[in-house]
């Protein structure tokens, strides 16, 4: 408002004058304002009576008071007077320098206000951050919670920028981390993010998916319903202690038939019932039939399993014993071997001329690049991990640790891509 009574005592009153009076006087704060904007917001405050009669009045008066003229009888003795016009200059001056000051002042004020409110949100942030890093390091895999989607927003990213800082500093105070801490930190990140950004309880769900029903087949299954309602109520009808509420039931069902014979009609209802029932298996025994013939083409052996209802699940994967001993029982048994085999010979002639693979290292680019083209805040792995690509921190953690030699670095990328192709892949 006082830039706009400023405008106003200089006969400038425009949105555009406005506004260019009000980012002189506050030239950081609000680096997005608009001129438009601003005049929305003036127009807001007159009309919601946001400021009172008497505060608008004090605003106007101090703004004229600022920009009080002196009387023209005074004007040419001022002019002509040098020491009158030095003196002028001089106060001129010394208001033009406390106007600035003043809003120097302002602008500090507002940007300490800014830089502790983000120091204690991201105090914050690290608080919920290591609880849930603690929690997320208690459990295992299978018994993580399936985050929900979020849209992107200014407010998500500026959460993502906080927790990205607090992950950069744990893992500056952790340079020894393992993939699987690593997987923690980005589950526990994305958990805060959520929960700040939806602002919801996030529980364990049951991964039972719904039976999606087409709507046809809904629509005819309520068909059903409503006819054999209409049979049981005929049939109630026909008895020798019936009501009349019964009978007046009875008595619509025909009239909207247009047949007034209860056996007919009775009839008729049950036809009607077995053809749109033999419709709906019809469709089910087609569709089992392209869903298995499908399974087979793809995956023989899921459908074989399917077929002796053998749903084989892993709850725990193998120890390192077990399965060393499992690969060791099965390479220790002597077999022979006929080397002279004539498809051994083609397979040997049919590769002879075949080169070997060219050796050649991921760069951190190169992951940083595979990672940002894939879509984000999705989570296809079985450890409900999402694909934020924007925890930069994590790149240059693998680009650390790659300076590896011989199988240990073959490894390492193996692992590296494994996770992040696995974990945050589509």
């Amino acid at each position: 408002m006082r830039c706009y009574y400023e405008a106003e005592v200089q006969n400038i009153k425009s949105e555009k004058n406005v506004f260019d009076i009000w980012r002189r006087r506050n030239p950081n704060v609000r680096p997005n304002m608009t001129s438009t904007t601003l005049s929305s917001q003036r127009r807001f405050i007159m009309n919601k009576n946001k400021l009172t009669n008497d505060e608008l009045e004090n605003i106007k008066r101090s703004v004229y008071e600022e920009h009080e003229n002196l009387p023209d009888d005074n004007h040419y003795q001022i002019q002509n007077d040098p020491e009158v016009v030095s003196d002028e200059r001089e106060v001129t001056n010394v208001h033009e320098y406390n106007y600035l000051n003043d809003d120097t002042i302002e602008v500090v004020q507002v940007t300490e206000e800014i830089q502790s409110y983000r120091i204690e949100v991201q105090s914050t942030m690290e608080e919920e951050f290591l609880h849930e890093l603690n929690s997320v390091m208690n459990i295992s895999f299978d018994e993580r919670v399936r985050l929900p989607k979020v849209l992107e927003s200014h407010k998500l990213n500026s959460y993502i920028t906080d927790c990205n800082a607090v992950i950069k500093k744990h893992i500056d105070n952790n340079p020894s981390l393992d993939l699987t801490r690593i997987n923690h930190l980005i589950f526990a990140g994305a958990m805060v993010v959520t929960k700040k950004f939806k602002k919801v309880s996030i529980e364990k769900t049951s991964n039972v998916k719904k039976q999606n029903i087409p709507k046809w087949q809904k629509r005819i299954q309520d068909k059903i319903c409503e006819w054999r309602k209409e049979v049981s109520i005929l049939y109630e009808s026909k008895l020798s202690q019936v009501s009349d509420k019964v009978k007046y039931k009875a008595y619509k069902i025909k009239k909207r038939y247009h047949i007034f014979d209860r056996v007919q009609l009775d009839e008729i209802l049950k036809q009607k019932i077995n053809a749109y029932t033999q419709r709906i298996n019809r469709y089910k025994k087609r569709n089992e039939t392209y869903r298995q013939n499908k399974m087979f083409n793809e995956d023989k052996k899921r459908f074989y399993q399917m077929l002796l209802n053998k749903n084989v699940t892993i709850q725990n994967p193998p120890s390192a014993q077990t399965a060393q001993e499992f690969w060791s029982n099965l390479w220790s048994v002597p077999s022979v071997i006929n080397h002279e085999a004539d498809w051994m010979e083609r397979e040997s002639e049919r590769f002879e001329n075949t080169e070997g693979m060219m050796e050649f290292n991921i760069t951190n680019e190169d992951l940083i690049e595979a990672i940002q083209n894939t879509q984000n805040w999705k989570a296809p792995g079985w450890d409900s991990i999402q694909n934020l690509d924007r925890i930069p921190k994590i790149y240059e953690f693998n680009s650390k640790q790659r300076h590896r030699d011989g199988s240990q670095h073959c490894l390492h990328y193996a692992l590296v891509l494994c996770m992040f192709f696995d974990f945050f892949g589509d």
